[in-house]
């Protein structure tokens, strides 16, 4: 089966939409202004909503600020400023950001951004966040790409890699 490809670009049928290149100011120079998409299965854009749906194997890349992969993309577009507003991916998430020089790798079973809040919120199949120092499981997960906070909302848990507390624990008895 031969795979779907999509390139998004500023100035092109899309226009500037797909926000996720950088947060506004960003100075990440690895970053593009190009969003590529590609999926093994059908691709489909409704012109009257500004819907558009990529499914099998779907592979979002955006160079120098995050790499997605999940079987199902479902993204939102504005009829009136032409950007897309709203990304929902589903089955099998995995997302790679890189913010500040630091990798994250993020794994659930649905993710959605927001282009308002620049937010992912990431549900379903029990999400995770790894990070150099740190795993952080929740039911609900909700990373905020401006400010670089993330949230565990309902059973948060953390897991701190070694090395991560000196040698003597400032946690434990005196």
């Amino acid at each position: 089966m031969r795979a779907v490809h999509a390139t998004l670009s500023f100035g092109g049928l899309l226009s500037a939409a797909l926000l996720l290149a950088e947060p506004a100011g960003s100075k990440n120079p690895a970053a593009t202004n190009n969003v590529d998409i590609t999926a093994r299965g059908p691709f489909e854009y409704d012109l009257k909503t500004g819907r558009l749906h990529w499914s099998e194997n779907v592979v979002v890349d955006d160079p120098g600020s995050f790499h997605l992969t999940c079987e199902d993309l479902v993204a939102e577009r504005s009829l009136t400023n032409r950007r897309i507003e709203v990304i929902i991916a589903t089955s099998n998430v995995v997302v790679t950001f890189v913010e500040g020089g630091v990798t994250s790798e993020a794994r659930c079973g649905r993710a959605v951004y927001s282009a308002a809040t620049d937010t992912f919120e990431l549900t379903g199949d029990n999400p995770v966040v790894r990070r150099l120092e740190a795993s952080s499981w929740a039911d609900t997960i909700i990373f905020n790409r401006s400010t670089g906070k993330v949230q565990g909302k309902g059973n948060p848990r953390i897991q701190f890699n070694a090395g991560a507390f000196p040698k003597t624990n400032p946690l434990g008895p005196k």
